[in-house]
């Protein structure tokens, strides 16, 4: 009886072991929709790259859409999901990052800034944000 007992407890815990992987595999996603203009005027089509940066200048590459989202810009729209291409997003939450925006290869300005900076809502949580 003890030796089915620790069977079924054996194979209870691979069991759970093997669909671990699987719950800890979940690529983090974020959404960015915006309008382009030039001069005033919608941009009728484009290639849109984005470029997650873990500082203001210089720093590491987060992430690179290359070419995932050519021919995003549609009627001087945009839609994407970041993470969602053959790029992989992987944020860790409450970490500030800093993103860099081209459309047809040409930066966009946040107000005079290249890098606009944001804090990820999104990605692992690591235990500095729990309290005790």
């Amino acid at each position: 009886m003890v030796r089915k007992n620790l069977l079924v407890v054996i194979l209870a815990v691979l069991f759970l072991i093997s669909i671990l992987s699987y719950v800890l595999a979940v690529d983090d996603m974020i959404a960015l929709q915006g309008n382009v203009e030039q001069a005033g005027v919608a941009v009728g089509s484009g290639n849109l790259t984005v470029t997650i940066y873990d500082s203001e200048s210089g720093g590491n590459v987060i992430y690179n859409s290359t070419t995932d989202f050519n021919n995003a810009v549609v009627n001087g729209k945009y839609d994407v999901l970041l993470g969602n291409g053959t790029n992989e997003l992987h944020l860790e939450y409450g970490r500030t990052y800093y993103l860099m925006v081209y459309v047809n290869n040409e930066k966009f300005s946040f107000g005079g800034i290249d890098r606009q900076k944001f804090q990820s809502s999104s990605g692992q949580i690591n235990a500095s944000y729990i309290n005790p």
